[in-house]
């Protein structure tokens, strides 16, 4: 009984760390979206049509201004959107290698990315600690 316990509770407290952490990340607003889908196909719908390239197209007005439409340019973004954070949480030591060449260096981000690899690395730890922690409690 004492093992069902401790089982439920590990496994529902990983639940809670995980959603907690994430939640806010996954989070939107459907009209918003809706919107600028519907600027996306105007868009799409006077491509087709008129066969322009871009810049004819934010010319034409058929795009609004508050819709951004760009490639992505690795200079303006050289980490593709992705967080640093999670940068050095998924990918550790690589992570941060990563982030500091794609930056140039950049001391915030390459902080950042540090931090996320010592989170990703605790959370592993007490991961296997108390994956350890049921396997020998069921064994014995």
């Amino acid at each position: 009984m004492m093992k069902q316990i401790l089982s439920f509770s590990v496994t529902l407290l990983l639940f809670v760390v995980s959603t907690a952490a994430f939640a806010s990340d996954f989070g939107y607003d459907a009209q918003k979206v809706k919107n600028e889908f519907a600027s996306l196909k105007a868009a799409e719908e006077y491509v087709a049509v008129h066969d322009v390239n871009i810049t004819e197209l934010k010319a034409s007005g058929v795009v609004s201004s508050d819709v951004v439409i760009k490639a992505w340019n690795p200079d303006d973004d050289p980490l593709m959107g992705i967080s640093p954070f999670l940068w050095g949480c998924c990918l550790g030591v690589l992570g941060i290698v990563l982030v500091y060449v794609l930056t140039d260096g950049d001391k915030d981000m390459v902080k950042k990315s540090v931090i996320g690899c010592v989170v990703g690395t605790g959370t592993w730890v007490v991961f296997w600690f108390l994956w350890n922690l049921l396997w020998a409690t069921a064994v014995y």
